[in-house]
């Protein structure tokens, strides 16, 4: 494919109808599990219809961008769908932080902040600055 205009606007306007119908048939994966109880296999089956979805819009983008004339103009001007296809990498971030905050998952902190070990003379006094 080259990279003009027209084939930017050919390639928009054979996706965007596709691409709009998926988008809505999207939204019951989004949400079905926020606001019902899905079994685990009903879960996992939602998580690839919601990754290879993503997937798609991603590989929208890129097409758009390699086929946009101008890409930073493309960039100014497409921020809302940079943002749609950048948040969800997010996700697993998000969660790690949640897990983080439970105190599930240890953080990870300076080496002078772990007073833990038993050699240290602060490790079993008040000077002990992680749990």
């Amino acid at each position: 494919m080259e990279r003009s205009q027209e084939a930017y606007d050919r390639f928009s306007d054979a996706v965007d109808v596709p691409l709009t119908v998926l988008a809505v048939g999207w939204l019951p994966v989004l949400v079905v599990p926020l606001v019902a109880r899905v079994s685990a296999s009903t879960s996992d089956v939602l998580d690839g219809i919601d990754y290879l979805v993503w997937a798609v819009f991603v590989v929208e983008y890129l097409v758009k961008v390699y086929l946009s004339p101008s890409r930073g103009q493309f960039f100014r001007h497409h921020l809302v769908d940079l943002a749609v296809i950048a948040v969800p990498v997010a996700r697993p971030l998000r969660a790690l932080r949640l897990l983080r905050l439970l105190r599930l998952v240890p953080s990870p902190s300076p080496r002078w902040a772990t007073a833990t070990s038993t050699r240290s003379p602060r490790a079993a006094g008040a000077w002990r600055l992680s749990s």
